[in-house]
């Protein structure tokens, strides 16, 4: 319910993320990463309406949240952080061309 919250929140009324260039990750308590909300999130953001530019081909979700950050919040697990760190490098780029 959060999550929705968080949506309609971000597109009501002056539509704040109208085309507007978005990158999505997600983390999750369990083993699935988030994958089913990510692919319906995706999908809500990409609608017509909305018409937001999302990072095409990513994905980033990370599972067993609560154990792979450290007391100051940090993601422990190096993997990870050089995955997020490629995407967000990635993201930079994308929102160059989506500049033009």
């Amino acid at each position: 319910m959060k999550q929705l919250v968080a949506i309609w929140g971000l597109t009501h009324g002056i539509h704040r993320i109208l085309d507007k260039s978005l990158i999505i990750t997600a983390a999750a308590y369990g083993n699935l990463g988030a994958s089913r909300a990510y692919t319906q999130l995706r999908k809500i953001l990409g609608a017509s309406e909305l018409k937001a530019r999302i990072l095409p081909s990513t994905e980033f979700l990370l599972e067993n949240s609560p154990q792979v950050f450290d007391e100051r919040g940090d993601l422990i697990d190096q993997t990870k952080n050089v995955q997020l760190d490629g995407l967000f490098a990635d993201f930079l780029a994308f929102l160059e061309v989506a500049q033009r």
